[in-house]
C-alpha cells in the first residue's frame, strides 16, 4: 500500500519555471508530486494560471511595464521602496476568495522558500488561519539583509520559530542558522536532477568561467561582485582565467 502523500500548499513569489533559482527548485522538488495534491499561491505575472489549483496574487500593469520603459532605474527603485514602505505599514487582509480554494483544495502543510514582507504578512496569516505546519526553506542568507530591529527580520524569525520542519540550502547556512535560532536545520541543496546535467569534456587549458543564475539584489549580485573582484585580481596575477 502506497504511503499517503500530503496536499501540499506552497506559498512563493515563483511559479515553477526555468527562468529563476526560486522557479527551478519548485519545478524539480515537485515535478514527480501528484499535481492534484498542489496548490501555489504565486506572484509570477508571466504565467496564466489561474486554474482550481493555483492563485496568482499580483496582476500584470501595463502602466508599469510603460514606466520601467520611461523612467530611470534609480527612480524605479525608489518608487518601488515607497511602495514597500506603503505595504509593511498596511493592513492586510486575506483575500476571501483565496480563502474559499482554499478551503476547498484542504491542504495538509504548508511549504515555503519566503519572499517579500507582504508574502511573509500572507504565510503568517494563512498558517493561523488554517492550522497547518509549516515547512521553511531558507534559499538566501536573507539575515544579511535584514535588521534584528525590523519589521521584517520580526516576522521572518516568527516563520522559523513557528515551523515544524527548517530546511537551509547548505551545510554551512544550516550550522549557522542553527547556531542564531537554536532550532536543528535540514539541508536540501537546489534540486537540479543530475541525469539532466550534460557532461561536456574540456581540454582547454585556460580556465573558462561561466554564471547561470539570477542577480538580485542583496542576494546572488552582492555575491557575484565580490567573485567577479576576486576573479579579477588571479588574473592580474597571470591566473590562465577567461570569464
Amino acid at each position: 500500500m502506497k504511503k499517503k502523500l500530503p496536499r501540499v500548499l506552497i506559498i512563493s513569489e515563483f511559479y515553477f519555471n526555468d527562468n529563476s533559482g526560486g522557479g527551478v527548485l519548485l519545478k524539480n522538488l515537485y515535478e514527480k508530486y501528484p499535481k492534484d495534491k498542489i496548490f501555489i499561491i504565486h506572484e509570477d505575472v508571466n504565467v496564466n494560471s489561474n486554474t482550481n489549483n493555483s492563485y496568482l496574487l499580483k496582476k500584470p500593469s501595463k502602466i508599469g511595464n510603460f514606466l520601467k520603459k520611461l523612467l530611470p532605474s534609480f527612480f524605479i527603485v525608489l518608487l518601488i521602496e515607497f511602495k514597500n514602505f506603503y505595504i509593511i505599514n498596511k493592513k492586510k487582509k486575506v483575500n476571501i476568495n483565496l480563502l474559499t480554494k482554499l478551503k476547498q483544495f484542504k491542504p495538509d502543510i504548508i511549504y515555503t522558500i519566503f519572499g517579500n514582507y507582504n508574502l511573509m504578512c500572507l504565510i503568517k496569516q494563512l498558517k493561523i488561519k488554517l492550522k497547518i505546519p509549516l515547512i521553511t526553506h531558507v534559499m538566501d542568507n536573507v539575515l544579511a539583509t535584514y535588521n534584528k530591529k525590523t519589521k521584517d527580520y520580526k516576522l521572518f524569525k516568527y516563520l522559523i520559530d513557528s515551523s515544524k520542519t527548517r530546511i537551509a540550502i547548505n551545510t554551512k547556512m544550516s550550522t549557522e542558522y542553527r547556531k542564531i535560532f537554536g532550532y536543528k536545520f535540514e539541508v536540501l541543496h537546489n534540486g537540479v536532477d543530475r541525469k539532466k546535467v550534460r557532461k561536456v569534456n574540456l581540454k582547454h587549458k585556460t580556465k573558462i568561467i561561466t554564471y547561470i543564475g539570477s542577480v538580485f539584489k542583496n542576494a546572488q549580485l552582492n555575491s557575484l561582485i565580490e567573485i567577479t573582484n576576486v576573479l579579477k585580481k588571479l588574473m592580474e596575477e597571470n591566473f590562465n582565467i577567461q570569464c
